[in-house]
C-alpha cells in the first residue's frame, strides 16, 4: 500500500488553477452576482444586483462565453507560468455548473418527482438551454443558408428554442418575423449588414435645423395614428416546447386602450410561454409609443442622416426623437422617420407548465409458438421434442 502523498511546499506560480464550478443563473443581470438565484425554499434566495427578476438565458450564455474567451491560452488575462510553462488558469479544467443528470425535459417537467423543478427557470442549469440558438447566431445561419456573408450581430441579444423556415423564399422573408417580434433594425455600414435592437442608441440624436422646402406640400409632414387604428389586444401564435411542441398562444391587453381592435401575430419558431408573453407585451407597447411618423427633406449630402440614425426636429414641435427608416436621394435628401420612443423590455416571467405525463404501459397478448424440434445430439432414446417459444413486450 503506497503512503499518502505529503503536501508540497508553496511555490509562487507553481500550479495551474482549476475552476471546478463556475456558472451564472439564467436571470436578468445574472453576471452581476453569479452565485445567487431566486429560490423560495431557501434562506439564501436572492436576485443579482439591479436585477428585475425576469429570466434571461442570454445573460447566462454571455457570462459563459466571456469566461471561455478570457481564459484561453495565450490571452493577456491568462499569462503563462515561468515554473511549469503552462497558463495560469488551465483552459481544459473549466467545469461549468451545472449539467444535471436528470434528463430534460423530464426535469423540470416532472415536478411530481423533484421538488426543485421550479428553480430550473432562473437557476444555473444548462439542460434545455445550452443548445438553444441565440439571435445573433440564428441571423447569421439564415444569411449563410442564402449565400450571404455574416452580419455584425454583437449588439443583438435574445434566444429562441428553435426556428423553422417552412417556405424558403429570401433571407429577408426568413428574418422579418425575428426582426418584428424582437424589435431588430438593420442598416448597411461599410459594406456590412449591422443588426441591433430598436431601443439601442449608438450616439446622441442629431438635431436637424436645416430643411428643404419642396415644390409642394409642407416642409415637415407629421402623421400620428389615431387610437382606434391601434390594437387594444394582441395575440401571438408560437410552438410551445413544454407542450410536446404543440401550438401555443399568448395574449396581451393594452390597459386604457380605446376600441376593440385585435392584432394576430404568428411566429414560426419555438418559444416558452413566459418568453412569448413578454415579447408580445413589448411589441404592443412599441406600437403605441412609436405611433408618429415624420417626412421631411434636408440639403445634400448630409451623410450622417442615414437609415438607422436618430434625429430630432425642433421645428416639428415634437420633443421626441425619431429613427430614420428610409432615404430617397435627389436634389435634396428626402427622409422618412418614425418615433423612437424607448420601451423598457418586459420581464420574462415564469409560468406554470404541465406535469409531464407518464406514458402508459400497454400490455398485449403474448406471442407463443409450439415447436417440434429434432432431438439433440447425445440425448439418448427418442422422447417428446415439443418446445414452446413465447415473446412479450414489456
Amino acid at each position: 500500500m503506497s503512503p499518502e502523498p505529503s503536501p508540497t511546499a508553496w511555490v509562487p506560480a507553481g500550479k495551474p488553477i482549476w475552476f471546478t464550478e463556475f456558472g451564472c443563473p439564467a436571470v436578468d443581470k445574472g453576471p452581476n452576482q453569479p452565485n445567487v438565484f431566486p429560490d423560495p425554499k431557501s434562506v439564501e434566495s436572492a436576485l443579482p444586483y439591479f436585477s428585475h427578476g425576469g429570466r434571461s438565458d442570454i445573460a447566462q450564455r454571455r457570462y459563459i462565453e466571456a469566461h471561455l474567451d478570457h481564459w484561453q491560452s495565450g490571452s493577456s488575462g491568462n499569462p503563462a507560468s515561468p515554473v511549469y510553462g503552462g497558463p495560469m488558469v488551465d483552459p481544459d479544467r473549466l467545469y461549468l455548473w451545472a449539467w444535471d443528470a436528470r434528463p430534460f425535459p423530464a426535469f423540470p417537467m416532472r415536478s411530481d418527482l423533484w421538488s426543485d423543478s421550479a428553480n430550473w427557470s432562473h437557476g444555473h442549469w444548462l439542460n434545455g438551454r445550452l443548445a438553444n440558438p441565440d439571435l445573433g447566431s440564428l441571423i447569421n445561419a439564415i444569411l449563410a443558408d442564402h449565400g450571404q456573408p455574416p452580419a455584425r450581430v454583437e449588439a443583438v441579444e435574445g434566444t429562441v428554442c428553435g426556428y423553422a423556415v417552412s417556405d424558403p423564399t429570401s433571407a429577408r422573408a426568413a428574418l422579418e418575423p425575428l426582426m418584428d417580434i424582437f424589435d431588430l433594425i438593420v442598416s448597411e455600414e461599410g459594406g456590412e449588414l449591422v443588426f441591433r435592437h430598436g431601443r439601442t442608441r449608438r450616439a446622441p440624436a442629431l438635431e436637424v435645423t436645416e430643411l428643404v422646402l419642396g415644390d409642394s406640400g409642407p416642409m415637415v409632414e407629421s402623421v400620428r395614428a389615431p387610437d382606434h387604428d391601434l390594437p387594444a389586444e394582441a395575440l401571438l401564435g408560437f410552438t410551445d416546447p413544454f407542450r410536446d411542441y404543440q401550438a401555443g398562444t399568448a395574449r396581451r391587453y393594452r390597459l386604457g386602450a380605446k376600441g376593440s381592435r385585435q392584432k394576430n401575430l404568428s411566429f414560426p419558431g419555438v418559444l416558452e410561454k413566459g418568453q412569448a408573453s413578454a415579447l408580445l407585451e413589448d411589441w404592443l407597447d412599441r406600437i403605441w409609443v412609436r405611433r408618429e411618423t415624420l417626412t421631411f427633406s434636408v440639403p445634400q449630402p448630409n451623410a450622417d442622416i442615414a437609415p438607422g440614425a436618430i434625429v430630432r426636429l425642433p421645428s416639428s414641435g415634437s420633443p421626441s426623437d425619431f429613427l430614420v427608416t428610409e432615404i430617397e436621394d435627389g436634389l435634396a435628401r428626402k427622409v422618412s422617420a418614425r418615433q423612437a420612443g424607448v420601451c423598457l423590455p418586459a420581464p420574462w416571467r415564469d409560468v406554470s407548465r404541465p406535469v409531464m405525463p407518464v406514458p402508459a404501459i400497454v400490455t398485449g397478448q403474448p406471442h407463443a409458438l409450439f415447436l417440434d424440434l429434432p432431438m439433440g445430439i447425445g440425448e439418448g432414446e427418442a422422447q417428446q421434442q415439443f418446445r414452446v417459444a413465447a415473446w412479450q413486450k414489456p
